[in-house]
């Protein structure tokens, strides 16, 4: 991961944070918090927020369910679905599976392919908006052709109004012009027969 300056959740500088944080009499990476109910230890002052022991595998595959069963959030997560929302999210990039997998390890692309068989929840609104789309489109036309079947003979009959009325006298203008140079040469000659060119357009 790269460095994001000035954002709130950067992660060089979250894994800064908590580098500093750790105790230094030990030298595992994942070491066990200390508890808030002893009394004894206030975050907000003291910089030492870990004990001189290591984080067992068990609470540590459990920490995530844990961190967000409190917060609330349902259902809970898993250190897995941070390994999984990557490849989705990444997936979503249209980011290859080989470059996928270097980030999270996996061993091959069939594993990457699996996360991304189910549409996100974009995906599945982007297609919805396509067939609401297409349904509304139909719609209006079944609506369109009902008014038209229920007009009466005299409004069926009335032409609507242009709402280019000078630009449709410009067009006529110029075909006239263009059929005046026709009338010019009204009759011609091939291989001995004599034809006429008529102009029956009625402007």
């Amino acid at each position: 991961m790269f460095e994001l300056p000035g954002s709130a959740r950067c992660p060089v500088q979250t894994v800064r944070n908590y580098l500093l944080h750790l105790n230094p009499n030990a030298d595992f990476f994942y070491q066990k918090p200390r508890a808030l109910s002893a009394g004894k230890f206030n975050p907000e002052v003291d910089p030492i927020w870990f004990c001189n022991s290591p984080l067992g595998e068990r609470p540590l595959g459990e920490m995530m369910k844990k961190m967000t069963s409190k917060a609330g959030i349902s259902p809970h997560l898993t250190n897995h679905s941070i390994r999984a929302t990557t490849v989705t999210v990444l997936g979503e990039e249209n980011i290859e599976a080989r470059r996928i997998r270097a980030v999270t390890g996996h061993k091959s692309d069939a594993s990457i392919d699996s996360y991304n068989s189910r549409p996100s929840l974009q995906q599945f609104q982007q297609m919805s908006n396509i067939i609401s789309s297409f349904v509304s489109g139909q719609e209006e036309s079944t609506d369109a052709a009902m008014a038209a079947s229920t007009a009466t003979p005299d409004q069926a009959r009335k032409p609507e109004a242009s709402p280019f009325p000078l630009r449709e006298a410009n067009q006529n203008l110029l075909l006239q012009q263009q059929f005046q140079q026709f009338q010019q040469q009204p009759q011609g000659s091939f291989f001995g027969c004599t034809f006429n060119i008529t102009n029956n357009y009625n402007f």
